[in-house]
């Protein structure tokens, strides 16, 4: 493009004119006419007509104003004035600008030689030549030297793959890159991008954003304080604040920082999972998550690890590291695993849980398993052995498993009601401690309602009334109501 630069070294120079007479309009300047050239180092100007002031190093050139520069510029105006002494110009009136990268039309166009810069106020329409793209503003500068546009003002930039609708806009002619400043948009067949400050390489897609960023993709939006985004690639790596939400497969993802790549998503820093599914919905936050795989395909992998929460068919659990497969319809917790449901507390080395039609109906627990429920502070039925399985139907606990050392306290209870209130009062009748190889504890309306056992146990009973301290807890019994944590439901957005 027209690097402005008339005038900084040498004067300029008259090279030709039909006919040459003294201005009567402009004292000691002349007045020429009929196929006017000037030269300024490499720079030709040709015109109809001119006033050429050359004591004072001015000229004013009407008519079919042209300006050359090498084989790289031409310019064309109605009328041109340059000072060479401040090396400001002005042209005006059908202003064009032609190089080889691209095609400017405006109707008045100052440049300043001093800083290679030139600018206009009242619109300009610019075009590639080596592409489709066009780009027009209110106003505008450009700075010859580092080949940078700068747009202000309903700034309107239009490609075959991309539009972008912004208050100021730079673009450097020669890479092809744009920066953002202010309220924008960029628009594409595959999204809808907002922004307050943004660089965008357009020969890769690459695009970097901050303050208030937002992407709309088909049935997904992104949010987040900085975005690197590349829709080509199905890239994404945001910072601060992210949020994804996913309206096809019904998830939204939170989190300080995500990267996301084809189908693998890595959340770091507060991340938090929200899944909706037909009955129910999966929460989870940890310190890290990282989910993969196709949710359309059935194989989606979640894992979670350190400070995990679970929140899943009314149940909430802790963990330092869980994994979900959608394929196998199961959840394995492990590391220090807790499991709440109701007033029903699970601990293990690890517990797996097989889901049917998104709700629990299986929970595994693998050495050390212990389930305790909740009658008042004091009473706990309790269970404990090296393994345990409970099946659960509709959410409630209908039969517990337990395998291997197997041993339990429960509480038998009866109900009366009361003589005013006609309410049911539920008694405890004692402490009764078994210890077997396997025990089956079956359940209705949430109470033991019998056990069975493959082998004649070792079983004491108690009287509340006579029963110590000690025989209401079996030894691996620890309260762990502390470490129960807020709902996630709650708390996820």
């Amino acid at each position: 493009m027209f690097n402005f630069a008339w005038g900084q070294e040498n004067q300029i120079e008259l090279i030709h004119a039909d006919k040459v007479t003294n201005s009567i309009e402009f004292f000691d300047a002349v007045k020429v006419k009929g196929n006017v050239q000037f030269k300024n180092q490499d720079i030709k100007l040709f015109c109809d007509s001119a006033f050429f002031h050359k004591t004072d190093n001015w000229v004013r050139a009407y008519g079919r104003v042209q300006i050359n520069q090498g084989d790289t510029l031409n310019l064309y105006s109605d009328s041109l004035f340059f000072d060479g002494n401040t090396n400001i110009g002005k042209l005006q009136s059908k202003v064009k600008i032609r190089d080889k990268t691209f095609k400017l039309n405006t109707d008045s166009l100052s440049f300043d030689a001093n800083q290679s810069i030139a600018y206009y106020s009242n619109y300009a329409f610019i075009k590639s030549t080596q592409n489709d793209l066009t780009l027009e503003s209110t106003k505008g500068t450009y700075n010859s030297l580092t080949k940078t546009f700068t747009f202000k003002d309903s700034v309107k930039l239009l490609h075959p793959d991309y539009s972008v609708y912004s208050d100021t806009l730079e673009f450097n002619t020669l890479s092809e890159v744009i920066q953002i400043h202010g309220p924008s948009k960029i628009l594409s067949d595959s999204s809808k991008i907002f922004t307050k400050k943004a660089i965008y390489q357009t020969k890769t897609d690459d695009i970097q954003m901050w303050d208030e960023t937002t992407i709309h993709n088909p049935n997904q939006t992104i949010k987040g304080d900085s975005i690197l985004y590349n829709s080509l690639t199905e890239y994404a790596e945001g910072f601060g604040n992210i949020l994804l939400i996913d309206s096809l497969e019904k998830i939204t993802l939170s989190s300080n920082y995500l990267y996301k790549k084809d189908s693998l998503i890595k959340l770091i820093g507060k991340a938090k999972i929200l899944q909706y599914q037909s009955t129910d919905t999966l929460a989870i936050r940890a310190d890290t998550i990282i989910q993969t795989g196709d949710r359309n395909k059935n194989n989606t992998v979640n894992i979670a690890y350190s400070n995990v929460i679970l929140e899943k068919s009314g149940s909430l659990g802790i963990c330092d590291s869980l994994f979900i497969s959608q394929k196998d319809s199961i959840i394995k917790m492990k590391k220090s695993p807790i499991l709440w449901k109701d007033n029903m507390e699970v601990s293990a080395d690890s517990i797996t849980m097989k889901l049917e039609n998104d709700a629990i109906k299986n929970l595994y627990l693998y050495q050390n398993a212990f389930l305790s429920m909740e009658h008042d502070s004091l009473h706990y039925d309790q269970c404990a052995g090296k393994k345990m399985i409970a099946t659960l139907d509709s959410g409630k606990v209908k039969l517990i498993e337990i395998i291997d050392n197997a041993e339990t306290i429960y509480f038998p209870s009866e109900t009366s009601k009361d003589s005013i209130t006609q309410k049911e009062i539920k008694t405890l009748k004692g402490a009764n401690y078994m210890i077997s190889s396997k025990i089956y504890i079956y359940f209705l309306n949430e109470e033991i309602s019998r056990i069975k056992f493959t082998e004649e146990p070792d079983a004491i009973f108690k009287p509340l009334k006579n029963a110590k301290q000690e025989d209401l807890f079996l030894k691996k019994f620890v309260d762990k109501k502390s470490k129960k944590p807020d709902r996630l439901l709650k708390k996820i957005d």
